[in-house]
C-alpha cells in the first residue's frame, strides 16, 4: 500500500469516528457549549440557551424558560431543556419552539433547489413530559420553502432516539453563502397560521405540525433535546463528536466573548492622550463583518487608578478576524491602560 493511500485511509477512519470533517452539519448538537449563560436560564424570544440553538416564542404560548441541562442520554453530558411556564394553547399566529440555523456555506454541497438535491437524515435524542405526535421542520431563509415531519414521544420523561429522512428540495432558493442556508425547527406550540401537514414540500412559511402535540399548552411541561445530527444519506450514523477546541471555534464564528486586553500607553512628553485605541483579536474568524460589538465594565486606568468609563465607544478597522475599541477619553502623561469585557454577535 502506498504511503499516500495509507494516510487517506487513516484520515477516513478518524473522520468516520467524528474526529474531523463536517459530517454533522449541526454545530454544538450535544449542547456542550454555552458561552453566554453557562447554564443560566433565558426566556426572551430568539435567545440562545446554548450556542447555535435558540428559542422562539410569541403570544399565548410565550411563557417559557430554556437552559443547558446535565440531564442527558447515555453517551452525552448535556442537553437543552425547554420548560413551559403557565401554559396556554397557541392562537393562530402564536409560536413556541426551538430552532437551529445552518449557514449556507455548511450546506452548499447539498444542491437544494436543483434536480440533484441530496437527501438528508436528521437524528436526535428527545425526552418530554407529554407524550404524543410532535413536529420538526426545515425551511429556507426566504420562508417560502418548508417541510414538516412528525415523530412520536412514546413514553413520558424517557430518552428516545428519533431519525427522520429529509428528501432534498428540488425547488426554491437555498442560500450557499455566509447567510442563512436553512433553519431546523422543533414545534412546541406553533399555531395554525404557521402549521402544515407532514409529508411534502410547501411553498410557504411553516414550522409547526397541523394537529400535532403542543407542549406549550401544558403548564410546567418539559422538553429535552440532545445529540442533534444532520447528515447526508438515508440513515442516521453515530453522532459525530468533534474535539472541544474545534467545536468551540465553530461556535465562536457566530458568538464570542472576552476581556478587553490591557494596553499601556507611555507618557506623552508632558501632554496627554485623548484617545485609547485598543486592538481586539478574535479567537475565531467571524461569519462576516456585520457583527455587533458590545462592551461592559469599561475602565480607564490613569496612574494605576481605575476609573469607570461611561462615554461612547465604537469599533474601527472592523474585519472578520479583529476589530479595535475606540475610547475618546483623556489620559494624563503618566500613561494609562484600559480594561473591561466585550461580546461579538455574528449570528444568523
Amino acid at each position: 500500500m502506498s504511503r499516500s493511500r495509507e494516510l487517506v485511509e487513516i484520515a477516513t477512519a478518524y473522520d468516520s469516528g467524528g474526529a474531523f470533517g463536517m459530517r454533522n452539519r449541526v454545530i454544538n448538537g450535544d449542547m456542550r457549549i454555552d458561552q453566554r449563560n453557562n447554564g443560566s436560564t433565558v426566556s426572551a424570544d430568539l435567545a440562545f440557551p446554548v450556542d447555535r440553538f435558540k428559542i422562539y416564542r410569541n403570544g399565548g404560548a410565550a411563557t417559557c424558560t430554556a437552559q443547558r441541562s446535565t440531564t442527558a442520554p447515555t453517551g452525552f453530558s448535556y442537553s437543552l431543556v425547554y420548560t413551559v411556564g403557565t401554559g396556554a394553547a397557541p392562537g393562530a399566529g402564536d409560536y413556541s419552539g426551538i430552532a437551529h440555523p445552518v449557514e449556507g456555506l455548511n450546506c452548499a454541497d447539498l444542491n437544494w433547489g436543483t434536480a440533484n438535491a441530496k437527501t438528508l437524515t436528521l437524528s436526535f435524542w428527545v425526552r418530554a413530559s407529554v407524550t404524543g405526535t410532535y413536529g420538526v421542520g426545515v425551511k429556507n431563509a426566504a420562508n417560502n420553502r418548508s417541510r414538516i415531519f412528525s415523530y412520536t414521544i412514546d413514553q413520558a420523561n424517557t430518552w428516545e432516539f428519533k431519525s427522520i429522512e429529509i428528501p432534498g428540495d428540488t425547488s426554491g432558493t437555498w442560500a450557499v453563502d455566509t447567510t442563512l442556508g436553512m433553519n431546523l425547527t422543533w414545534d412546541l406550540g406553533v399555531g395554525t397560521t404557521f402549521s402544515a401537514a407532514a409529508g411534502s414540500w410547501q411553498a410557504g412559511n411553516y414550522y409547526g405540525l397541523t394537529s400535532g402535540t403542543k407542549l406549550a399548552t401544558t403548564a410546567g411541561a418539559t422538553f429535552y433535546l440532545s445529540g442533534v445530527q444532520l447528515e447526508v444519506g438515508i440513515a442516521a450514523t453515530a453522532f459525530q463528536y468533534r474535539p472541544i477546541g474545534l467545536e468551540t471555534a465553530m461556535c465562536q464564528r457566530y458568538f464570542e466573548k472576552g476581556n478587553v486586553p490591557v494596553l499601556y500607553l507611555p507618557a506623552s512628553g508632558g501632554g496627554y492622550w485623548t484617545v485609547l485605541m485598543v486592538p481586539i483579536w478574535f479567537k475565531a474568524t467571524k461569519r462576516n463583518t456585520s457583527y455587533t460589538m458590545s462592551y461592559a465594565s469599561l475602565q480607564v486606568y490613569v496612574s494605576g487608578t481605575p476609573t469607570s468609563y461611561g462615554g461612547a465607544s465604537s469599533t474601527v478597522n472592523t474585519a472578520v478576524e479583529q476589530c479595535s475599541l475606540y475610547l475618546s477619553t483623556t489620559v494624563t502623561n503618566n500613561g494609562g491602560t484600559a480594561a473591561g469585557t466585550w461580546t461579538c454577535e455574528s449570528e444568523l
